[in-house]
């Protein structure tokens, strides 16, 4: 028996809607069914035992001489102190201020906050001062006779409206424009 039964759109739309309804109602059921076996353990999650971290004695402190176990020490998780050890190498193998060992993301405000007192380092660094006071004396190039000499300042009077169709390449390229842009 072959029977052909057509369905039209609305009907479609609710069968699968009521099949749809029927899993996810199944399913339901059955993972709460699975939940109801420990449910006679009648554990209590009210009360909870918060452990208080240890308080660490802080003393001033060289961060260019700690080791990973004296960054640990401080309070710092294994993948910090591999952070802050794979920054200083980046930054030259030092710290050379108090700003510039904040600028390790590893260490946080709070964190940095907690220790700056006893970080035995400037609060800038002198080193980049000294680094712009070099570049400021020396030489600009921009000043120099063997720019001056290849690059002409190049300049081009026109009295009245600008008007392009009364130019030349020529003029074009006193502009500034390449020859194949003069040209088109």
């Amino acid at each position: 028996m072959n029977l052909h039964i057509q369905f039209s759109a609305a009907k479609n739309y609710f069968l699968g809607f009521v099949t749809s309804g029927a899993i996810l109602f199944s399913g339901l059921l059955y993972f709460n069914g699975k939940g109801n076996e420990d449910a006679g353990s009648n554990t209590k999650f009210s009360e909870a035992e918060y452990v208080a971290a240890e308080k660490i004695q802080l003393k001033e402190f060289d961060p260019n001489s700690l080791t990973e176990n004296e960054w640990k020490m401080l309070g710092f998780s294994e993948r910090q102190t591999a952070t802050i050890l794979k920054y200083k190498n980046v930054v030259g193998g030092n710290f050379t201020s108090k700003q510039q060992l904040k600028k390790c993301y590893a260490i946080s405000g709070e964190k940095f906050a907690e220790l700056e007192p006893y970080i035995l380092l400037p609060e800038t660094s002198v080193s980049s001062y000294i680094n712009y006071q070099s570049n400021y004396n020396r030489r600009n190039y921009y000043q120099s006779a063997s720019y001056k000499d290849h690059y002409v300042k190049k300049s081009l009077t026109v009295p009245g409206k600008f008007n392009p169709d009364h130019f030349s390449v020529t003029d074009f390229i006193k502009m500034g424009f390449t020859e194949n842009q003069a040209n088109s």
